[in-house]
């Protein structure tokens, strides 16, 4: 299931002043976020993301900003960070990401990165999550 950051359909459909009350709104619950959130999420926190009660975050880290990493091979390979989630006994929802991406501690899997816009969550086998931010 991928998710992405603004659903629109076609730009006469993008609503610039709801888009900004929604990214507010957003800001304002999550403010140590090291990246934008998804606009589209505001309406949906307390939805299912994952059908599990523990779930792993693997941040893309896959731009220029990180750096090259070659294998012996000369093969290039996009750094992961891992990041766990955990919801005590119930199914894991937009909100429980967002909260578990908004403290201060798991900032230190976002380096100062150009690319800071939530643009994709990938859902794998309801415990993988892979998320990729852009610019």
């Amino acid at each position: 299931m991928g998710i992405n950051n603004i659903e629109i359909d076609n730009e006469e459909d993008f609503d610039e002043d709801e888009y900004e009350r929604k990214s507010d709104a957003m800001n304002e619950m999550f403010p140590c976020l090291p990246f934008s959130p998804c606009v589209d999420h505001l309406d949906k926190l307390d939805d299912i993301l994952v059908k599990n009660t523990i779930a792993v975050v693997y941040v893309d880290c896959g731009c220029y900003c990180f750096g090259n990493v070659f294998t012996d091979e000369n093969e290039y390979v996009k750094p992961k960070r891992a990041i766990v989630i955990n919801s005590y006994g119930r199914y894991i929802t937009y909100r429980d990401f967002y909260e578990k991406m908004n403290d201060i501690e798991v900032s230190q899997y976002f380096p100062t990165c150009n690319h800071d816009l939530l643009e994709f969550l990938c859902v794998n086998d309801d415990f993988v999550i892979t998320m990729s931010c852009g610019s």
